[in-house]
Order: structure tokens, then sequence, then C-alpha cells
């Protein structure tokens, strides 16, 4: 098994808190770019010594509005660099930071504000109408802060700029000075089960996550990181915003989700490190097929032929040599400056992370959950493996709990990086913590070397008639991976009140997309009876390929996306509890 020695290649550098650590790399990367974001075709940027005293600024109004230490105060908007400013102005005036989706709606956040007893609010001014139409049922709630200019006569909403204002007229006020174990902030989950908890992490959580991930993941102040995902995620939030904090790195922050603006934003910015869900890669990896596909005919055969030969080179010796072979590749879509990609938030399917490496693409994967700050696990540079979403970073204990006879089991964690617990839930607390151990409820494995695999959750295991336990996230990989099928949630349906074995079901939705193309190339007329007929076929294919007791026996046809997270994973429960049956 491989050793931390054999992976750390950077010394800690022991910060305690967060505010030791940005006041230290705001004054050594001072004239550095931190934050920078394309707003009317000009990136407006800011460096670290500019953020370390807006940071300041916005901390002195907040104390001088009567934060007191310990009170909470939420972000609610896009991402944007006053995202990041505020974070830190809450952390710097000893409050915690209650980080909101920005695509939660009104009675969401009237849930959460009253639940965490939320002082004041940070919003955009495309989100500001949901907060002020929960105004009179938050309590709580004293000021909100508008990031816009706006016109209003609501005497309790400020913006940004007035309280800039205030905070650089204030000279002399009492900063509280952060300790280790201090709240930090209350992230709620947005959670695939539907019941949003509050997840405590504190200065000694995240810092220990940001020195370990930084001891994994090699980057230091020349590189440029893309903010891609929702930045009040955990994973976003630690690994996209604060990591590249630690080492004086850049941020990009993307102007928005379209593929064209992205790549302009990589190109333009020359970015080197961009974190995305699996999700992503996989629509990212189609996309250059598909590029590919409506390319003249020699464009395709040159393609696909050294993307089969660099396949060829590397399954028999071992060498990647797609780096080079695809450079120029790599320069028509603007992607020359990228280094590499991390995934998380979910296992990356195999084939996806493959073939981005053979087109000179590398992938890190890397694991871990809200409530472990949240990586755990994360591949090297050195340490790669398609199948397996890392090794264990440093200061942390992984280990299978109960393992079958193929060793795997619950996945525990121990370490710094374990929650305080869930804000006002003991209960739950107690659930997944024992004896210092934190109960992930994904299933896996370790392999002697050390790399870790997750089979699937746990609750969503289906046990067959013959007492088998099947993960669905291991077929619907397999099943998304398809042509014709864009989606897939596969479950298990119980045979009777009596009999507890389920058989295994499947909602798919069709890439109505790629079957039009199809349906032109074959000038076939696809009505919804052919397109059933096409899923089963494509079902059929992949369970050939599966023990007898992992295929699929009914499916039912779903014509829109599935309801998911904001870090893409499917929201089962809207779809059990609705209790589909299949026709």
């Amino acid at each position: 098994m491989l050793s931390v020695q054999d992976y750390v290649v950077r010394g800690r550098k022991g910060y305690k808190t967060l505010l030791e650590m940005i006041e230290k790399n705001c004054q050594e990367f001072s004239e550095k770019v931190a934050f920078q974001m394309k707003v009317k075709n000009i990136y407006e940027k800011i460096t670290y010594g500019e953020l370390w005293d807006k940071l300041n600024q916005v901390a002195k109004a907040l104390r001088k509005m009567f934060l007191l230490p310990g009170e909470r105060v939420a972000v609610y908007s896009e991402n944007r660099p006053k995202w990041g400013i505020s974070y830190m102005s809450i952390m710097r005036a000893g409050g915690v930071v209650v980080p909101l989706d920005a695509q939660l709606g009104p009675s969401e956040i009237e849930y959460i504000p009253n639940h965490a007893r939320v002082k004041f609010i940070f919003v955009s001014k495309k989100l500001l109408e949901n907060v002020k139409e929960v105004w009179n049922d938050v309590k709580s709630l004293k000021k909100i802060i508008c990031f816009d200019e706006i016109k209003t006569d609501h005497r309790n909403i400020l913006t940004f700029n007035d309280i800039t204002g205030k905070g650089a007229k204030v000279k002399h006020i009492f900063m509280p000075k952060p300790r280790p174990d201090n709240l930090l902030a209350i992230l709620y989950t947005s959670g695939t089960t539907g019941v949003a908890k509050g997840v405590m992490l504190t200065h000694r959580n995240i810092v220990t996550d940001i020195e370990s991930g930084a001891q994994m993941i090699l980057f230091d102040h020349t590189d440029t990181f893309l903010s891609v995902l929702p930045i009040h995620h955990s994973f976003e939030g630690t690994a996209g915003f604060m990591l590249p904090l630690y080492n004086g790195a850049a941020i990009t922050y993307a102007e928005s989700l379209k593929s064209a603006n992205i790549l302009a934003n990589i190109k333009e910015t020359n970015v080197t490190l961009m974190l995305g869900v699996p999700l992503l890669f996989e629509k990212l990896y189609k996309g250059i097929l598909k590029a590919v596909k409506e390319k003249p005919l020699p464009v395709q055969v040159i393609f696909f032929g050294l993307l089969k030969t660099v396949k060829t080179i590397r399954k028999m010796s071992g060498k990647k040599i797609g780096k080079k072979l695809f450079r120029s590749f790599r320069d028509k879509a603007g992607l020359t400056s990228i280094r590499f990609f991390v995934s998380g938030g979910g296992p990356l399917r195999p084939d996806v992370a493959e073939a981005f490496d053979d087109l000179g693409m590398t992938i890190l994967q890397g694991y871990g959950l809200t409530e472990t700050s949240p990586v755990v696990t994360v591949s090297t540079l050195e340490y790669m493996n398609y199948y397996s979403v890392g090794l264990t970073i440093p200061e942390v204990e992984v280990k299978i709990d109960k393992p079958d006879e193929r060793g795997i089991g619950e996945i525990l964690v121990k370490g710094n990086i374990v929650m305080k617990g869930y804000y006002k839930n003991k209960k739950a607390t107690k659930e997944v913590i024992k004896n210092n151990w934190f109960y992930t409820g994904d299933e896996g494995y370790i392999d002697k070397q050390g790399f870790v695999y997750i089979t699937g959750r746990k609750k969503n295991i289906i046990v067959t008639a013959g007492g088998k336990n099947v993960f669905p996230e291991e077929i619907e990989a397999k099943l998304d991976a398809t042509p014709f099928i864009m989606e897939s949630m596969v479950y298990g349906e119980q045979a009777s009140e009596k009999d507890r074995s389920e058989t295994i079901s499947a909602l798919v939705v069709p890439d109505y997309q790629a079957i039009d193309e199809h349906s032109r190339k074959m000038g076939i007329k696809y009505t919804e009876d052919k397109i059933r007929q096409l899923v089963n076929d494509e079902i059929r294919r992949v369970c050939t390929k599966m023990p007898v007791y992992k295929r699929i026996s009914n499916f039912k046809i779903h014509t829109e996306e599935l309801q998911k997270t904001s870090t893409r994973k499917i929201k089962r429960y809207l779809y059990l509890e609705r209790k589909y049956k299949i026709k």
C-alpha cells in the first residue's frame, strides 16, 4: 500500500485558521490577481492586496452593524468575485458563513435563514426579489446587502458599495481573532434524499483539507483556476475557491456555463486547472466526438486513426503519446493552457477518464462529502487509476466497515476534516459519527496499493431474490455510455409486501438529438414505439455483458431530463416517491 510519503510532495505551511492563511497570502502576493471575471467584454480584476483591503472594509462595516462573533450571515448569489470577498469578510468579522444555492426559490430561502437564524444576507440583484418575498417571515434577518447598484426605498436594503464606504470610514474597531475550532461555515446539503441538513465546518476542518489537498495536487502562484461549479457547494467552495488562495493562484470566474464562453475564458486568461463534476466531463467528451463526426470524412479517419494508435501504444507499453499527437486539436479547441482537470462530486466513468487521457488531457479524480470539508481522496499526476477516486489525503484515515467477500463495505473517514456535526441536529450527528469515525453511507473498497473505489450509495443498493447486492450506479454508468441514452436511474422494485427481494428496473431518458441524427442518416422515421424499441435494444445489449442477477427486468421512458442537485446528482427521492409503475 502506498504510504503518505510516497506521494506527498510539498511541506505543510502549518496554518491554524483560514484568516491566518488569507492574511499571509494577501501580503505575499499583493500585486498578483486573485479574482477576475469578464464583464461587458472586459476582465475586471482584483489583486490579493485589493482583496485584503476590500474584505477588511466590509468586515468593519459588519462589525459596525453589530454583527457579533458566531452570528450567521448568508451569501446568496451566482459565482462572482464579490461572493468570495463576502465570504472572507464574514469570516474576518467573526461571523459564520451560510452559503446558499443560487437555484433555491423563496420557500428554501425562508427555511434555511430561519433555521440558521441568519442576521444579514448578501445577494445578487437577480435573486433580490426572492429575499424580499420572505423578509417578513425571517424574523432574525436585519439587513439585505445587494452586490449590485439598485434603486430601492426599502430601508433595510443596502448595496455592497454602501457598506464598503461605511467600512472605509471606520478607523478603530475590535475584530475577533478566530480559533481553529471556531465555526467557520454552515453548509446546507442539497441532498438526493430531499432532507437538507446544516453541516458545521470549523477553521480546522477547512484548513486541514486545503493543506492536505495542496500536497496532492501540484500548483503554485503561476496557475489560474476556472470557477464553473456553484461556489456554495463544498467541492467548489474548498477546492475551487479557497485552495487556489493557499498558493497565491488566480481564479477566473466563468461568465456563463455556455461551452463557448467557458472556452473563451480558458483561452483569454490562460486557465491551467479546472474543477468539474462527472456529468460535465461526460458531456464534453460526447461534444468532442459529435464535433469530429461532423467533420469531412478524411478528418474523421485521421482523428480516429490517431486515437486508435494512442490507445494501442498505451495498452502495450504504458506510454502516453496523446499529448503530443493531439496538440493541434487542443490548440483549436482553446485548451492549450490546461495542465489538468479535477473531477469530483461522484465517480467518473472510466472510459471518459481514459478518453481524455488519450487526447492528452488528464483528469484527476477525487472523492469527498460536505461532511468531510469535502476532499477525502484524490489522484495525483504520478499515481492515477481510471477506475479509482484516488488515494487518501494526508492527515486522514479511511477504512472499510464490515467488508464482504469482495472487500466491499461502507467507507468510514477519520481526521480533522470531519465536520463538527449537523446544526441543531444531535440525533442525526450521532447516527453518522461514531467513535470519531464518520460513516459516509458510500460503499466501496480499497486495493493493495491504497487506491479507493466507490461502488455506490449504501441506501441505493438493490437486493435481488438470490440475495445478491446490486449497485445501481454501476449499471447507470454502462447505460449512459450508450449512443441513444442520455441518462438513466436504476432502482429496485419490491416483488410484493411479503417478498422483500427486488427486481431491477430503470427510468431512461433517451438522447433524442442522437436519435434524430440517426433517423436522418438511416432514413427511418422514429415513432414513440420505435424509440422504445431502440432503447430496449440498447438495454439488452448492455445487459448481455453483465451477470444475470444485474440485468434490467423492466424500464420506463422519461421524456425530460431528470432533476438533479447542484452537483448534478439525480434527486432519486423525487422519482421513488412517485412510485413509477413500469409499463
